[in-house]
């Protein structure tokens, strides 16, 4: 399975970029990624700005988590392809946000706790929360940072953690809470015989050798020696970096919280899917500053990663710096589900596959976490009333509709001594004929392209009806002619088509803004609005539209600029004396 992690700064811009303005669709750049999970960090949206093509994207399902505090800002989406289960997903990391499986308004943890103790275990909540003071715990989710999707093998993280650019106490603290609670429920989840995967823009330069600033200014003061251009050549540019600078290495993980709490999770509990698989790379950076033209010279930092527990293996992992479209590149890894859990879903397959045939791996999942439904229910169903009508079969020509049975023609309870009487065979098979017609759903074979009237349905019956005197079988029939299904499927259709077009031609009367009116030159006159202080002053009036007026000088109209000058309304170029308030 594929986990992608990719910084978007801001889903509305990503697609402006190369390669993904090519299509300019999210679906191209996941085929591009071959993404099976990705989590994209800094979507910068609020619920209401949400777009269909940003949550629909084909072929995979999304979950979202969006600011509560600041409007732009942060913002979490992951995606997750057809075919891959997920069994349950909450937003936030502490379990401290209202649960959209809970009616009564409680929180992930509240809810698990209630679960547990009614059936001993919980159907919609993961569990292993933080402890801590709520409204604390709160406000670490608030941001708009973290998702947590419970997949069945292994419990995903997609996470955009705090920067330590933004400096202050309060911020510092906001830090510091974040990553400790990241770490605690990390351990709770292992602690529980749980697979995790932490994934995202952490925001946190694991080693010295992941800054290139950091080498930079630690250099410029003369505090650490570079390794030669030889050992980066030959592939040891880490290991004698260690060996020159450790001293420095090991004040550089103990500088901030990320640092500390990240070097606590890795190596012991999780895997660095990247440096692991590259262990002496340099300059394997994944953000860059654009504003001073970094991206180039590949002077950045690496803070995007894919982390995986000990019991998932990493078979392959790398950065993809040639794909822009923000300031950070995307990371992948490709993680193989333990064996154990593999041999369990391929049973589970196996056992549904005999009871009945399973959709492609491409159809989406019938059963959703309610924090899919929760942000995507505007679009999951948007068929307009107007559109449903439109889609529906026109109905064919040659059919009226017929009069409505009268209470002396309307079917009775037949008498005992008619189940005696022989029917008349021709008329028992015409009904049947019709009735086999009509009784069908909609759309098989009674649709007006099979049938187009129903003489030609006549027509078909009589000759079963020949066919049937000549054979052999000659049982009797009970019903009759009386016994006709009166076609009315199709005349409803016509009828909710013709009732519709007419809706949608009166409201396209109501909105049509009224044409100008016509001046004494029978051309569309301007709109005017009264300036002059008064009752009427503000008010809108129509006049000729005219540019100049003809005033009177001696025997001859001449041209004048006078606006309040009045022209003959028989010279085409001439204002003429119309007025009309609007």
């Amino acid at each position: 399975m594929r986990f992608v992690t990719f910084n978007i700064c801001g889903i509305n811009n990503v697609l402006s970029y190369h390669p993904w303005n090519e299509q300019r669709s999210f679906e191209h750049m996941f085929a591009v990624l071959k993404a099976d999970v990705i989590c994209l960090q800094e979507t910068k949206l609020q619920p209401h700005l949400l777009k269909r093509e940003h949550a629909l994207v084909p072929g995979y399902d999304s979950y979202w988590s969006f600011s509560n505090t600041k409007k732009g800002y942060s913002g979490v989406a992951v995606y997750v392809k057809h075919g891959i289960k997920v069994l349950k997903a909450e937003e936030g990391l502490t379990g401290q946000l209202v649960s959209p499986d809970s009616k009564k308004g409680l929180t992930y943890q509240q809810l698990y706790e209630r679960q547990r103790e009614r059936d001993g275990s919980s159907k919609s909540c993961i569990g292993a929360y933080p402890e801590g003071n709520p409204q604390r715990l709160f406000q670490v989710d608030s941001e708009g940072r973290s998702l947590v999707l419970d997949l069945g093998f292994c419990v995903v993280f997609g996470l955009y953690c705090p920067s330590t650019a933004t400096e202050g106490e309060e911020r510092d603290a906001y830090r510091d809470d974040y990553f400790g609670l990241l770490e605690e429920r990390v351990n709770l989840l292992v602690e529980a015989g749980r697979e995790v995967v932490v994934m995202g823009d952490l925001n946190v330069a694991r080693e010295l050798y992941d800054s290139a600033e950091g080498m930079q200014a630690l250099h410029k003061a003369k505090h650490i020696t570079l390794p030669t251009l030889g050992d980066k050549e030959e592939g040891r540019f880490v290991e004698v970096f260690e060996k020159l600078n450790p001293g420095q290495c090991k004040s550089w993980r103990e500088a901030k919280v990320g640092r500390r709490v990240f070097h606590r999770l890795v190596p012991d509990l999780l895997q660095d899917s990247c440096r692991d698989k590259h262990p002496n790379r340099p300059d394997m950076y994944t953000c860059w500053n654009v504003m001073m033209n970094y991206r180039p010279g590949n002077f950045g930092s690496r803070i995007d990663y894919v982390l995986a527990s000990k019991g998932l293996k990493v078979e392959d992992a790398d950065i993809l710096p040639h794909l822009e479209g923000s300031d950070h590149c995307p990371v992948y890894a490709e993680v193989r589900e333990p064996d154990a859990c593999q041999e369990k879903d391929n049973r589970a397959t196996q056992g549904a596959a005999n009871q009945t045939k399973q959709a492609s791996s491409s159809a989406p999942n019938s059963f959703r976490p309610k924090l899919f439904h929760r942000t995507n229910k505007q679009f999951v169903q948007t068929t307009s009333v107007m559109s449903m009508f439109r889609a529906q079969t026109p109905p064919t020509k040659g059919i009226t509709k017929p009069k409505a049975p009268s209470k002396s023609t309307a079917k009775k309870q037949a008498a005992i001594s008619s189940f005696f009487q022989k029917p008349d065979p021709e008329a028992a098979v015409v009904s049947t004929c019709v009735s086999d017609v009509h009784t069908k759903p909609l759309g098989q074979s009674q649709s007006p392209a099979v049938s187009p009237n129903i003489e030609s349905t006549y027509q078909g019956c009589d000759a079963g009806a020949h066919a049937t005197r000549e054979g052999e079988d000659t049982r009797p029939q009970m019903a009759t002619r009386l016994d006709l299904p009166e076609p009315t499927e199709y005349l409803d259709i016509a009828e909710r088509v013709e009732e519709a077009e007419k809706v949608a031609s009166q409201w396209s009367k109501i909105m049509t803004k009224k044409p100008a009116p016509v001046c004494a030159h029978n051309l569309p006159a301007v709109l005017r609005t009264t300036r002059k202080k008064g009752p009427n002053q503000g008010k809108h009036f129509w006049v000729c539209g005219q540019n100049h007026s003809l005033q009177l000088v001696g025997d001859s109209y001449k041209a004048s600029a006078d606006p309040d000058a009045k022209g003959s309304q028989d010279d085409t170029s001439a204002r003429c004396n119309f007025f009309q308030w609007k």
